[in-house]
């Protein structure tokens, strides 16, 4: 296999604000885990900080990859924005790796993930939306509580 240019895309506000979230510091070291790794392999690694969705474009025409490792899991503390930085290298055309934006957004959204599953006849647990003003009737232990940020 011919080595290859690959961008690693990761989440700027990792480099910019260590420290921030517990887990900033756990995510900058594994994007410099993947590039050693990707580097010991012959590969030239170029990093490219994601901003913001539109940063995706001008990344790409200046660092000219022939892939792109997609390591963004958000930006700046918004989940959604994995979706859109996937659905930006998507209309640039960009090979890359990881989830395609749309199979990213059902995964953020566990009440339309599980409408998609039940409607292939598979198996899911019972569940319910519920707003955080709304009553809690009925509800029996153990259970899952996924909570959505304030602004969602």
């Amino acid at each position: 296999m011919r080595p290859r240019r690959i961008a690693l895309a990761y989440d700027d506000t990792l480099q910019s604000c260590p420290g921030v979230a517990p887990t900033h510091d756990d995510i900058r070291s594994t994007v410099a885990d993947v590039a050693r790794a990707l580097e010991s392999r012959g590969h030239e690694v170029v990093w490219m900080p994601v901003t913001s969705p539109r940063s995706v474009h001008a990344a790409l025409a200046r660092l000219g990859p022939d892939v792109v490792f997609n390591m963004v899991e958000g930006l700046d503390g918004d989940s959604q924005a994995e979706a859109e930085v996937a659905r930006e290298l998507e209309r640039a055309g960009a090979a890359f790796t990881g989830c395609q934006a749309g199979a990213i957004e059902l995964g953020l959204d566990k009440a339309r993930s599980k409408e998609f599953l039940a409607g292939w006849g598979l198996p899911v647990p019972r569940g319910r939306v519920m707003d955080a003003q709304g009553p809690a009737e009925g509800l029996r232990f153990p259970q899952i509580v996924k909570c959505l940020p304030a602004d969602a």
